[in-house]
């Protein structure tokens, strides 16, 4: 399957955004904050060496209770949003960290298309497993299902801008053939510890989604079903997943038409599942549902998938947006301690130290609070950053009758076409570029 398009696909074009809708901030009221911010002392964002762990075991969590040991970078804020703020040390040690590889590893110069090498995205791997307690006699917490989700998300700090690449999980990868697995299928790679105890599987997911988009990786992400949909343990109590834990009043997702699955799968049965169309308020169990029901092949179930992906961030984006305009903590802390416990339990898998993240950006904030007019400038960091809407995203997936990148705006089309770098016929057919 030759899939042109995708690098210059995702090299998107800045968008000028409004300020915070409905928010009255008068420009006398702007040079006022704006003298005395200029007042306060530079904050410093503050990250530990812990964030580059890869806990692929379970973390302890009173790691993460320690202060951080190490200040890379200051920054004011001045006309910054939310994202810039806080991330800006993370991004600086992001780039630095692919500036290293670049210098140290020829093969990663290789894969990575040097126009991204210094940019200022954030960009991950989000893989999801079909691993479940619902199945428990085959659930083993240590990551050992099939990626039936590979989405690549590129995130700019700058303007909140997302995009979201699905690749098929059939899809045949050169690098596939030599790990050694039974199955040279993209979605297998995810099995590799069960083959190479000592195989680093999320350095291998990174480095087959890089040479296949030219896109540096700058952490992988592993989640299993029961981490998004949540579960219920031996003593009948339910634990909630991601969804439910971070918005208890449901999702909004749009359906663009009704889907009716009589076998969608559950433990080793299965279950009618009926979706209508229209605007609907879905559940951690019903999202899981309807990004993972078959009834249209891969393709149609990556476009659900990135429509599920693309309403939880957004509307995590409008939460966090919100809360630091007040200095507030709620969904950050929320999120803190979720992401431990399900560290704990064998339900996410990271090479980059997402709750150590999370945890500093938290403990900042609060820093930022305490401090002379630090609600004055939470509240400035909220009125720069974006309006969160649909235009934030960019949503990507492939044709299944020609392997071209879909969902592309007319002058993202203009670009000189590549191709990723994978097959999908068969495991013999040389790589196309």
């Amino acid at each position: 399957m030759n899939i042109e398009g995708a690098r210059r696909g995702l090299k998107l074009a800045g968008i000028t955004f409004l300020a915070a809708a409905g928010i009255n901030f008068e420009p006398a009221a702007r040079l006022v904050a704006d003298s005395l911010l200029r007042q306060m002392p530079v904050a410093p964002i503050i990250y530990s060496p812990r964030v580059f762990q890869n806990p692929r075991t379970t973390l302890p969590v009173t790691a993460l209770d320690e202060p951080p040991t190490k200040v890379y970078q200051t920054t004011r804020i001045g006309s910054q949003n939310i994202a810039e703020y806080f991330l800006h040390d993370l991004v600086q040690q992001f780039i630095a960290r692919r500036r290293e590889k670049a210098e140290n590893d020829p093969a990663y110069t290789d894969r990575i298309n040097p126009d991204f090498l210094l940019s200022n995205r954030i960009n991950f791997l989000l893989l999801g497993t079909d691993e479940t307690r619902e199945r428990f006699d085959k659930f083993n917490g240590q990551g050992w299902g099939r990626a039936d989700v590979i989405l690549f998300i590129s995130f700019d700090p700058r303007t909140f801008q997302t995009v979201e690449l699905s690749l098929p999980r059939d899809l045949f990868a050169p690098e596939m053939q030599a790990l050694k697995l039974p199955d040279v299928r993209i979605n297998a790679v995810t099995l590799l510890t069960q083959v190479d105890p000592s195989a680093d599987t999320l350095s291998a997911a990174a480095r087959i989604v890089e040479g296949a988009t030219g896109m540096p990786i700058d952490g992988v992400v592993e989640v299993n079903l029961d981490f998004a949909q949540g579960y219920t343990d031996i003593n009948h109590r339910f634990h909630p997943g991601i969804i439910d834990t971070l918005f208890p009043e449901g999702l909004k997702i749009y359906i663009p038409r009704e889907i009716n699955d009589n076998a969608y799968p559950v433990g080793y049965g299965t279950k009618r599942v009926r979706f209508l169309p229209g605007e609907q308020v879905l559940n951690g169990e019903e999202a899981v549902a309807y990004s993972r029901t078959r009834i249209d092949f891969d393709f149609g179930r990556n476009n659900r998938q990135r429509a599920v992906a693309e309403a939880s961030a957004r509307r995590f984006l409008q939460k966090i947006r919100g809360e630091v305009f007040w200095g507030q903590t709620a969904t950050l802390d929320t999120l803190a301690d979720f992401l431990l416990q399900e560290t704990q339990e064998g339900n996410i898998f990271y090479n980059i130290n997402i709750p150590e993240i999370v945890i500093s950006v938290r403990r900042h904030l609060a820093d930022l609070r305490s401090k002379p007019q630090g609600l004055l400038a939470l509240a400035t960091l909220a009125l720069n950053s974006p309006e969160v809407g649909p235009d934030l995203f960019r949503s990507l997936g492939l044709s299944r009758e020609n392997g071209m990148v879909v969902n592309m705006a007319p002058w993202e089309k203009s670009f000189s076409p590549n191709m990723l770098r994978l097959n999908g016929s068969s495991s013999s057919v040389l790589p196309n570029q």
